[in-house]
């Protein structure tokens, strides 16, 4: 039977409002009254996301309160949630305070100093701590990779803006910033898929670096159709751009003619009667007007002697 169709009475109890809860208080509280969560939810950290956490808490402090619960020392280091009428009380006998969202933050914030941190105590007995946690980590949607890239490119169109500043506001590295940048200088397919969180970012990268529409085209859909990992898409985009590069090589040019010049050998004689026994020659120095003196002389007298006498008879 509907809700609308059931007894008054029934529907009202089932939408009375239960007992009102105990809102959470905002502190400020020392690093040293932190302590690690019970059974932290991230068991995993990776490390780049970690020291970008860190500059962003030196440069910019923290954006996002921690959530803890107060808590009280029962043997050693063994700490048990406790009721805390009053803060200060509290702080001066021995209680401490148990994270239980932002473990991230919490060593981040140890790592740079940053002291003393921002937290929402949570007060309410009924409310768990797994509560607490699944609700801050389960429930929060990071920003894509195209959200931060349309964030990223409107700052960088600020006039002056500096490349330090830009690091600051995002609490990443240039590296990262430029990247996301990048991405809406790309094909409109591929930020159409990343936004819509069919593709990751490395995905896209890979797929931007095709060169052929239609063949990043039909990366993307394979991409998307069978998840492909990143490397596999370079793979596919390096194995066309290689085939593409053997089609337009040129053929061969025709193998150039080789000419061979042989030296030529001067021919060594004696200028005078042209005696080449070189035993019976001597290097002498003489101008080179008087050389073609001697040769023009002595190419007459062979000619003369060529000739022979002439006789004629009487």
């Amino acid at each position: 039977m509907p809700a609308s169709e059931g007894p008054a009475n029934a529907v009202y109890a089932n939408h009375a409002k239960g007992a009102p809860r105990i809102a959470p208080e905002t502190r400020e509280i020392p690093l040293a009254l932190l302590i690690e969560p019970q059974d932290p939810m991230r068991h995993n950290m990776d490390d780049e996301n970690m020291l970008d956490l860190q500059r962003s808490i030196r440069e910019s402090g923290l954006f996002e309160n921690l959530c803890v619960v107060p808590v009280a020392s029962v043997t050693g280091d063994t700490w048990k949630r406790v009721p805390m009428p009053d803060f200060y009380k509290h702080i001066a006998n021995g209680g401490r305070f148990r994270v239980c969202a932002g473990h991230r933050r919490l060593i981040a914030c140890r790592v740079v100093g940053h002291d003393p941190v921002k937290c929402e105590i949570f007060l309410d007995p009924a409310l768990l701590e797994e509560e607490i946690m699944a609700g801050e980590n389960t429930h929060r949607e990071d920003p894509s990779d195209f959200d931060l890239a349309v964030l990223y490119t409107k700052w960088l169109a600020e006039p002056e803006i500096t490349e330090r500043e830009l690091s600051r506001r995002a609490g990443k590295t240039l590296l990262f910033i430029y990247d996301r940048a990048e991405l809406l200088r790309g094909y409109k397919e591929v930020c159409d898929a990343l936004h819509a969180r069919k593709i990751n970012f490395s995905v896209a990268k890979a797929l931007n670096r095709c060169e052929e529409p239609e063949y990043m085209q039909h990366f993307l859909n394979m991409a998307i159709d069978n998840g492909l990992t990143a490397r596999y898409v370079n793979a596919l985009v390096n194995e066309r751009k290689a085939y593409k590069d053997m089609q337009a090589a040129p053929p061969p040019s025709e193998p150039q003619t080789l000419h061979v010049t042989s030296p030529k050998f001067q021919k060594i004689e004696c200028l005078l009667c042209g005696d080449t026994q070189s035993y019976n020659l001597q290097t002498v120095m003489m101008c080179g007007a008087d050389v073609e003196r001697i040769k023009a002389a002595r190419a007459a007298a062979e000619a003369a002697e060529g000739e022979g006498p002439s006789h004629t008879q009487t």
